[in-house]
């Protein structure tokens, strides 16, 4: 009997760790600026954060998910990310107040539709189209991280903005980030050292 109530405790203990509530990891960079995720790795962002303990703090997103690249020495954080567009198609999808008398969302572009559940239908009502469903069932993998798309961030962390101790420059292709790079200072050598292969 002592056995299995043994077995079973362990097991709780374990259950807990493994599945306990908000998982999060974090990771230094430069003084207050860290490399931080909650619940995936799908989430890897980084953020500003003066105390010790990221998660709950009031923290400074930076760079928002998916960061999948990034390296820094002293001055800079640079970093590769994809973006997680969902969240824009959300807002394309349900933040419309044109919404028709059956209280339906009008779709400004059908390739959003993309977001939308199985068991939604569109329809077309006087030129315009509508789906049924106000909320989402689940967001597609394809859209969180959209890998069809990389922008390429520099923090400038010894150049604030405004009430920001910081400098934020966000690049659209690689061509425009490497020149970028020589422009602000940041050295050659500055090489991606953490790559999150499986995000990439």
């Amino acid at each position: 009997m002592k056995n299995i109530l043994l077995i079973c405790f362990t097991g709780l203990i374990l259950t807990s760790c493994l599945f306990g509530d908000n998982p999060y990891v974090q990771k230094p960079l430069i003084k207050n600026y860290w490399l931080y995720w909650l619940d995936s790795r799908k989430n890897k962002e980084i953020v500003y954060c003066t105390s010790d303990k990221v998660y709950g703090c009031l923290m400074d997103r930076i760079i928002p998910h998916t960061v999948f690249a990034v390296a820094y020495d002293s001055r800079f954080i640079i970093a590769k990310q994809h973006p997680f567009i969902a969240d824009s198609i959300e807002k394309s999808l349900y933040s419309s107040l044109e919404r028709n008398s059956e209280d339906h969302y009008p779709i400004k572009n059908l390739k959003d539709t993309i977001y939308l559940s199985e068991s939604d239908s569109i329809y077309q009502d006087k030129g315009v189209w509508y789906h049924t469903e106000n909320r989402y069932k689940f967001i597609p993998d394809s859209l969180s991280p959209y890998k069809k798309i990389t922008l390429y961030h520099i923090i400038d962390t010894k150049h604030g903005n405004g009430a920001k101790p910081y400098t934020l420059h966000t690049l659209n292709n690689e061509t425009s980030f490497i020149e970028k790079c020589k422009e602000v200072g940041v050295k050659n050598n500055l090489q991606f050292s953490i790559v999150d292969k499986n995000l990439e």
